[in-house]
């Protein structure tokens, strides 16, 4: 039924107060609907003898009553597979591939259709694995979650230009209590001030932080090339290039960067 959708008990109350002869304004007003609405079910009430004397029906049976009748797909919607989905079936059961059905159709069928109308049948036969998620249970005060990405243009207060931004978000794991800042800059300055901002925000400075992303030239300042004994050199692709130490190239810190890893923050 077109129009405003409501849970059964909000429409039962309509046809309520439609049985007991009341004005479809005061309706409306009295239950914040439109006229509209209570003028949609008031023909689809007449239409079912919902509004004849005795009692209303219960809510199930009223939820079906307010079920749409089915309707089967129209021809213009249809895939031109579906005359030889038994077909179809049959091959895609023994483990043949879409290229080699749709080849299979053409040859057996004159089947005129793409390859791309077999695959896009075969992937309603078959759908994908569902996405699971995993929640992590955090204690409190014991993790922050931080994401600093580019945030699009917006008028700069100070300078009264629109200039390209960045937003900073800390989240708390445990109460998912955020503390955002726009910024329009990346210096490490702004940085550690965000950092700061936040952590005065919280009242506290959680154990660890979980960076979800964070520019090279910051993860430079966290993670400095003498810890891990390389030497940094303008020619290499990073910038850094290996001279000693337990990893061949720095490259595999800017991997471990992107990699959402945990780090501890050192403020």
């Amino acid at each position: 039924m077109a129009g405003r959708r409501s849970p059964v008990t909000d429409i039962r109350e309509i046809l309520r107060r439609l049985q007991l002869g009341e004005p479809d304004r005061r309706i409306a007003r009295d239950l914040s609907i439109s006229r509209n609405t209570v003028a949609h079910y008031r023909v689809w009430a007449a239409r079912h003898g919902v509004l004849l004397d005795g009692p209303l029906p219960d809510p199930a049976t009223l939820a079906r009553l307010l079920e749409p009748a089915p309707t089967g797909r129209p021809a213009h919607e249809q895939s031109r597979v579906e005359p030889l989905r038994e077909r179809v079936l049959a091959l895609h059961e023994r483990g043949v591939e879409g290229q080699a059905i749709w080849q299979l159709l053409v040859e057996e069928h004159g089947f005129t259709g793409s390859y791309s109308s077999v695959k896009r049948f075969l992937r309603r036969l078959t759908p994908g694995p569902s996405r699971a998620t995993l929640r992590l249970e955090v204690p409190p005060g014991d993790e922050a979650q931080v994401d600093f990405g580019f945030a699009g243009q917006f008028l700069d207060p100070e300078s009264g230009r629109v200039r390209r931004a960045w937003v900073f978000v800390m989240t708390l794991s445990c109460s998912r209590h955020q503390y955002a800042e726009l910024v329009f800059d990346q210096t490490i300055a702004t940085w550690l001030r965000l950092h700061r901002a936040a952590f005065e925000f919280f009242g506290g400075v959680p154990r660890r932080v979980v960076l979800e992303y964070v520019a090279r030239h910051i993860f430079e300042l966290m993670c400095p090339p003498s810890l891990c004994g390389l030497r940094a050199q303008p020619d290499d692709w990073l910038g850094w290039t290996a001279r000693a130490g337990p990893h061949n190239r720095q490259r595999e810190f800017s991997h471990a960067s992107k990699d959402s890893s945990v780090r501890q923050t050192g403020f």
